[in-house]
């Protein structure tokens, strides 16, 4: 069942990744943080209820501290440097860099470059 669920998900993954859909909607942390919406779909996964991609972006000196996830998160840094804090340990983000955040993961990010750090985002929206 695992190994159902698994393919089920990078088969989805890369049908988003196909799309072109884009909308305006975009939300606005703390100072110099945003993320915009790229694409959403329903999900087949079993508890799954949508899978959101989104783009995030923090600005030079910008940062979200304490910040704790609502949803499984995989990301891909695309540019710029992020200086993530998690579970006490330091860790540096990079373009190409890729990570996952497990729900309930709290964290604390901080763009201490010159040049915008930005990462997609796919979120996997539990079931209500």
């Amino acid at each position: 069942m695992k190994n159902r669920q698994t393919v089920l998900l990078a088969i989805l993954m890369f049908a988003v990744a196909m799309m072109l859909m884009t909308t305006s909607a975009a939300a606005q942390g703390p100072t110099g943080v945003s993320s915009k919406v790229l694409a959403e779909f329903p999900s087949e996964i079993p508890g799954i209820e949508k899978i959101v991609l989104l783009e995030f972006r923090l600005e030079p000196g910008a940062k979200l501290e304490n910040f704790v996830h609502k949803e499984t998160n995989f990301c891909t840094a695309k540019q710029g440097l992020l200086t993530a804090v998690v579970g006490g340990t330091t860790v540096i983000r990079g373009p190409g860099s890729r990570w996952v955040c497990p729900l309930g993961l709290k964290v604390s990010l901080y763009n201490n470059g010159s040049e915008p750090h930005v990462h997609h985002i796919w979120q996997l929206i539990p079931s209500k």
